[in-house]
């Protein structure tokens, strides 16, 4: 299964589903609902590694640093779910996905055919998400959920200058709430730390809405998928607000920061 999780990283969250579809039929013995989840949570916290760590750089934050939280953290968080599982005994029966979604043994022809069936598929969740998302704005949602995160970032120390981008990243995607990062992080007086927190949160837990519901019906139990994943990238993001909290911007910005992000703000405070 290490393949899925691997296309995920290289590609995004449906290459990696769709090649958990393929490689099922040839699986030794079917995984159970929490060897599932976990893998897809660990999808879920380090996929589409080149583009949205690539984002991550160009707010100001080493990509190294941040390819590391992420697969470190993916790392981290599969194990802790094993061992929650393992202990309760939970989510031990066996997965069966459905017969549309699996290849079985075909011939190429048909193997093709059952290839463009699952890619239309996909089209057609995706369709479903944007528009359900759609939805959850207009009915103002989104606005609900937005404002009752405000509170909690704040206490992790995201200062109110990042606030709503960092909302918007996590409830609709990285590369929105990254790239309004980006921009602001051309303006003067961001602070490096305020950057790195937002970043750090956004990458453990982002698109809550549209990755989280395709994931659940991949077979994800929201236990791993939702609960888990959020108290990690909050505890996560918290700890490096305690253990930075006495490094002044300048050591910050040298151990995390680009040399770009640097010389745009923190060599141009220093004249």
């Amino acid at each position: 299964t290490a393949i899925v999780w691997l296309s995920a990283m290289v590609v995004n969250i449906y290459g990696g589903l769709l090649s958990l579809f393929s490689i099922y039929p040839s699986l030794s013995e079917p995984l159970t609902h929490s060897q599932l989840t976990i893998l897809l949570t660990m999808v879920l916290l380090a996929h589409t590694i080149p583009v949205e760590v690539g984002i991550a750089k160009k707010t100001g934050v080493k990509f190294w640093i941040m390819f590391l939280i992420r697969f470190l953290g993916a790392i981290a968080i599969g194990a802790i779910l094993n061992g929650i599982y393992s202990l309760k005994g939970t989510l031990q029966d066996a997965v069966e996905m459905p017969e549309f979604l699996v290849p079985g043994h075909l011939g190429w022809g048909e193997w093709a055919l059952n290839e463009l069936k699952n890619y239309g598929l996909i089209i057609a969740v995706i369709f479903t998400l944007v528009v359900f998302v759609h939805l959850l704005e207009v009915i103002g949602f989104m606005k609900f959920i937005n404002r009752m995160f405000l509170p909690l970032l704040g206490w992790l120390g995201i200062s109110e200058r990042m606030l709503p981008l960092t909302v918007i990243g996590m409830t609709i995607g990285l590369a929105y709430g990254g790239g309004l990062i980006v921009d602001e992080g051309r303006k003067e007086g961001v602070k490096p730390k305020d950057i790195f927190f937002a970043m750090t949160l956004m990458g453990l837990f982002h698109s809550i809405f549209e990755d989280t519901i395709l994931i659940i019906g991949a077979g994800g139990h929201w236990t791993g998928v939702i609960l888990v994943r959020a108290i990690f990238a909050f505890a996560v993001t918290f700890a490096f607000v305690l253990i930075t909290k006495k490094l002044d911007d300048k050591k910050f910005a040298r151990m995390f920061m680009t040399k770009e992000f640097w010389k745009r703000h923190i060599e141009k405070q220093s004249e």
